[in-house]
């Protein structure tokens, strides 16, 4: 399909599920282009974009801006994804229904994955995540029922992530493993150099076992241990000034506040 020169601007989800399309050639004349507008398309194999553009361009099918810093879609119809070093910003949608996706490596440098970017891959089964990103928007995974793997390499990095609207954008809560350095995270011992804790860090995380606070964080953020369904106990280094562990329970150090159990 290509786009008619008369067109300037590409509605949200105006081809979404268009299994039949397999290619969509952009003039220059569209400067605006909606997220989601070619989600879900099954089939589609490549973005090309005329050479003239100023606000889009395509690399190795996908879709991008210009500058190269947003990865806007990516067909839905291929198996392997080389995310262009360049980019930033994974935008919303930007993954959505890309059900022949089995492995993702997002590159170092990559800031913000978008709403619901990811969400819909079903045969998805890792992700890596690399200590650069900051935020992961709401419903980024949702419905990626094949999800088995996170993979990070920065603990510190992985707490501070903002996760969107009541930690729906963490991949844990589909994955439910998270491996640190290539290593399956069970007793999780936090290192004396890090000092918080994020909301919903480990939201969904069924394979730890046990969690040792160190005496250096100072604050565990709401949810953090939310569903972490085989947590057994907490353990509080005895020169924590925030908090203490009593009977595998964590609370606050003046024992007034209980700021999560075990599940």
């Amino acid at each position: 399909m290509e786009i008619p020169k008369s067109v300037s601007s590409i509605g949200r989800n105006v081809f979404r599920g268009c299994i039949g399309l397999t290619r969509v050639m952009i003039p220059k004349n569209v400067t605006y282009m909606d997220a989601g507008a070619f989600a879900d398309c099954g089939n589609l194999k490549e973005f090309a974009v005329a050479e003239d553009s100023n606000h889009y361009k395509s690399v190795g099918g996908l879709l991008l801006t210009k500058d190269g810093r947003t990865l806007l879609a990516v067909p839905g119809g291929i198996e392997t994804v080389k995310i262009p070093d360049r980019v930033v910003n994974i935008g919303d949608y930007a993954f959505f229904g890309c059900k022949k996706v089995s492995k993702v490596s997002i590159s170092d440098g990559v800031t913000s994955i978008g709403y619901k970017s990811f969400a819909r891959c079903s045969w998805l089964v890792s992700v890596e995540i690399p200590p650069s990103v900051m935020k992961i928007g709401s419903s980024a995974f949702q419905d990626c029922t094949c999800l088995a793997g996170v993979y990070i390499t920065d603990l510190a990095a992985w707490c501070s992530v903002s996760f969107g609207d009541l930690g729906s954008g963490n991949p844990l809560i589909w994955a439910h493993n998270l491996y640190c350095a290539s290593s399956l995270v069970t007793n999780l011992k936090f290192p004396d150099d890090m000092d918080h804790i994020g909301d919903f860090a480990f939201y969904g995380c069924s394979c730890l076992t046990r969690v040792t606070i160190s005496r250096s964080i100072k604050k565990v953020g709401y949810g953090a241990f939310g569903y972490c369904n085989n947590l057994v106990r907490f353990d509080v280094d005895g020169g924590n000034q925030y908090y203490k562990s009593t009977d595998g329970l964590l609370l606050t150090r003046d024992g007034k506040i209980l700021v999560s159990a075990p599940a």
